[in-house]
């Protein structure tokens, strides 16, 4: 195995934190109920069905198929540009698995 790939553990890191933050908020939160944690701060259970900002939420559903696919290039790009960089590309690698 190429060194820079050793990295793509951190890629798999995000994804699980990722995942499990989104579980313990949906378990312990009421939907559309704000949670004050600091006079300034409030956290709020809320699903996006669309893209950013409820881009294209109001669509059939075929959204959510087309930014997949994005998501999947966009990940196969990136994997392979992680593969090809030399060992002593340290920082790039983070970065890209990022």
């Amino acid at each position: 195995m190429r060194r820079p790939l050793r990295w793509l553990w951190l890629s798999l890191l995000v994804i699980v934190l990722d995942l499990g933050i989104k579980a313990l908020a949906t378990s312990h939160l009421d939907y559309g109920r704000p949670l004050e944690v600091l006079p300034v701060f409030n956290l709020t259970l809320l699903h996006n069905t669309g893209a950013a900002f409820s881009f294209l939420a109001e669509h059939a559903g075929w959204q959510r198929w087309l930014f997949a696919l994005i998501a999947i290039g966009a990940s196969v790009g990136l994997t392979l540009w992680l593969y090809r960089l030399k060992r002593d590309e340290t920082l790039t690698a983070i970065s890209l698995a990022l």
